[in-house]
């Protein structure tokens, strides 16, 4: 009987040894194949982003920095204070020493146009369109982070003659686009 215990005994062992799981190992990869210096832009509206959007992209929708200068008429027009919106565009993770690459329906799509008028008169120099088809094409199964916060910037030439030539040129610019009358 001492014999059947101990056999018994041995073969428990043995199976609730083999049994024992060894701890899970994580791996943890640079999520952003992208350099830290480039921000993913999607310039589609909210809507669109919230139902599909690259994981690790802002989005910005150029209705967002509008404001309702006549409510008879329902007419809107970029909002006049420029400091505002760098820090609004810096929170989104934008800078000057970054690269941007706009992501929209189309290529040439007229939110990408709005956005790269936009950011090169605001100093961000290093912009990139493309469509949102043809970037996950291009990066398939690939994975970004999120853009870090960026400090908001001074604009080199005069913040106060630069923002109003945005203002000026931002009826047929930004607030509607006009492919005559907006160098992209």
């Amino acid at each position: 009987m001492n014999f059947v215990v101990g056999v018994s005994v041995f073969c428990a062992i043995v199976v609730l040894s083999g049994c024992k799981q060894e701890p899970t190992k994580s791996m943890e990869e640079d999520a952003n194949i992208f350099k830290p210096e480039t921000v993913l832009v999607d310039t589609r509206t909210a809507f669109m982003y919230t139902s599909s959007h690259v994981k690790g992209s802002v989005n910005l929708d150029s209705y967002d920095y509008l404001i309702l200068k006549n409510p008879k008429t329902q007419r809107r027009i970029l909002d006049p204070d420029i400091q505002q919106i760098i820090e609004r565009l810096a929170r989104r993770g934008l800078h000057p020493s970054k690269k941007v690459l706009l992501i929209g329906e189309q290529k040439n799509s007229i939110e990408n146009k709005k956005w790269s008028w936009l950011l090169k008169l605001l100093e961000i120099e290093r912009i990139e369109r493309i469509s949102l088809t043809e970037f996950r094409n291009e990066n398939k199964n690939a994975r970004y982070a999120e853009p870090d916060r960026a400090e908001p910037w001074i604009l080199k030439m005069s913040p106060e003659l630069q923002g109003e030539f945005i203002i000026k040129k931002s009826d047929d610019c930004f607030v509607k686009w006009s492919d005559k009358k907006c160098v992209n």
